[in-house]
């Protein structure tokens, strides 16, 4: 988050998601409207664990210290 400027969004997935869904993930969490710092430009990392497979997933998803979303 900055003080200047929109937030900024950076979504990672230990099986890459498709260039489509990550940019709807992102359209969706923008409209949120994060906030602007009043202070200083800070980072929020939030992680998600998932065990089971999505609705295309071929298989349970791998534990991983690669970020869901960042």
């Amino acid at each position: 988050m900055h003080k200047d400027r929109d937030a900024e969004l950076v979504i990672a997935a230990s099986l890459p998601l498709a260039e489509l869904r990550r940019s709807a993930l992102t359209a969706d969490l923008l409209l949120s409207q994060p906030p602007r710092i009043e202070l200083t430009d800070y980072s929020v990392r939030l992680v998600a664990t998932v065990r089971r497979r999505g609705s295309g997933g071929s298989g349970p998803c791998p534990p991983t210290d690669e970020p869901i979303l960042s």
